[in-house]
């Protein structure tokens, strides 16, 4: 699992990147503190290479403990990773205090306190709801045009490495050309949704009559 986390350098955020990496994960921040004028900027801002330009990720974490003051900019600045992450429809996790995060509707999962490694091995894995959506809605159509029924049709799509995998069920459609047809149409769909994951894997399946 590849997890993008906002930073590395608070106490908590820090105890969280580590449980990942000694659970076999892949973790990078959007940005390292930095001194000075950097300090809470992106890395791409400072010149160098987004990690979501560099690796496909499953997960965006934060790690967030607003100070007082409640989220002032500077701490907005710093937040700007999930918006990021949503654009590229990501789940996302934010943890530490969900209370007034100007993002929250945008979660996944909200946690009060760290969630553990397997919780965060949950949500990356589990089906995602717009691409699910939009892939089912995509068969229904494709279905219907063939003439077939749809009421035993479904389809659904998770992360794994990074990709995303689609599993369709045609239901009782008996043509395999016409199935074979019909998950193509579906993939684009997604893709047209999602261009930004790597690969699309595409598991074909029909309900027994």
């Amino acid at each position: 699992m590849k997890v993008l986390m906002v930073e590395h350098d608070t106490e908590p955020a820090h105890r969280m990147a580590e449980q990942l990496v000694a659970s076999g994960h892949s973790v990078l921040s959007c940005h390292d503190g930095g001194v000075g004028i950097d300090a809470g900027t992106c890395v791409a801002l400072q010149g160098r290479p987004c990690p979501l330009s560099l690796t496909p990720m499953d997960l965006f974490l934060d790690v967030v403990a607003p100070t007082q003051d409640g989220f002032g900019v500077d701490l907005l600045m710093r937040e700007e990773g999930v918006l990021c992450s949503k654009r590229r429809r990501i789940p996302i996790v934010i943890a530490g205090t969900a209370e007034g995060h100007p993002f929250r509707r945008f979660a996944t999962m909200e946690r009060s306190d760290l969630p553990s490694v397997a919780d965060l091995e949950a949500v990356a894995s589990a089906p995602l709801p717009d691409h699910s959506a939009v892939a089912l809605t995509a068969l229904r159509g494709a279905l219907r045009t063939h003439g077939a029924e749809v009421g035993r049709a479904e389809a659904e799509v998770r992360r794994r490495d990074g990709g995303l995998v689609l599993r369709i069920d045609v239901g009782d459609l008996a043509n395999p050309g016409a199935a074979q047809a019909i998950a193509i149409k579906v993939g684009q769909a997604v893709r047209q949704l999602d261009p930004w994951a790597p690969s699309l894997d595409i598991t074909l399946a029909k309900t027994a009559s």
